[in-house]
């Protein structure tokens, strides 16, 4: 007689999932001054260590504005520095109508090739020093460069086995999917998010504030790790010039902190 399955929610099966993604292999980053770990830092460290590991053409990192998708991105380029010496490695930040040309030349400048006017022989001269030694290329803003220049990161992704870490906005990232051969590349798509209210309060980054302090920050940012940096660097400020008068973390009330946040335009939450 077949054994009857246990049920189980989806809901937790995509949490096991995604816990088992966001620890799979520890701690890729590690928590700076302008930078906090959060459970979607992890996952999407995790997603482009695959990438680079399964030698992908292309990932696709996502998200709301403020919620750490460029700063997990320059960090991971670091971490890929230290781990894969022996790859090539480029930190792009795409200007407006981000031609092929001036794509080629800022690969090209990565890879202190000397540049020429010719874009055939710059795109000859970076395939076959690419072909040499496979490059992980973050592409910022990618939402800034046309169709043309898609093409020029396709074709050097085939040719080259490197990979593309595309970084783009919410409202784009829909398009570059509808490229079906860009879409059919992508191997890996990280999403940033912001944090939840439980999460931002276990953060180190907060400790010693009142729950309903930790409350109101989360109410004020929307969990935007942006905002939140921005908020506790202007309370600890506030903090710090009146500690002589017993003011500290402790004391410190959701209505101070209101009072805070009138200073800042905090986007991603309710406004102060």
């Amino acid at each position: 007689m077949a054994q009857t399955q246990d049920y189980i929610n989806p809901a937790d099966v995509d949490k096991i999932v995604e816990d088992w993604l966001a620890s799979e292999y520890g701690d890729v980053l590690d928590d700076e001054v302008d930078f906090v770990q959060t459970r979607a830092t992890r996952i999407i460290a995790a997603r482009l260590r695959d990438a680079v590991e399964d030698q992908f053409p292309f990932a696709l990192v996502t998200g709301p504005a403020g919620c750490s998708k460029t700063v997990t991105a320059k960090h991971f380029l670091r971490y890929v520095r230290e781990q894969w010496p022996d790859l090539n490695t480029a930190w792009i930040h795409a200007q407006p109508s981000y031609e092929p040309g001036a794509l080629l030349e800022d690969l090209a400048l990565n890879l202190y090739i000397t540049r020429t006017r010719r874009f055939r022989d710059l795109l000859g001269t970076v395939h076959t020093q690419l072909g040499a030694k496979r490059m992980v290329a973050v592409v910022d803003e990618a939402q800034r460069m046309p169709r043309d220049s898609y093409e020029v990161l396709k074709y050097l992704a085939d040719e080259t086995s490197s990979t593309f870490i595309l970084i783009a906005t919410e409202d784009f990232a829909p398009q570059i999917r509808r490229w079906r051969d860009i879409e059919s590349r992508i191997g890996v798509i990280a999403e940033a998010e912001p944090v939840e209210a439980d999460e931002l309060a276990q953060m180190p980054l907060l400790a010693g504030l009142p729950r309903a302090s930790l409350q109101k920050i989360h109410d004020l940012t929307g969990g935007v790790m942006r905002d939140v940096l921005r908020l506790m660097k202007q309370i600890d400020r506030a903090i710090g010039k009146n500690a002589d008068k017993g003011l500290n973390r402790a004391n410190f009330a959701p209505k101070n902190v209101t009072a805070v946040a009138k200073k800042l335009n905090l986007a991603g939450g309710g406004q102060p």
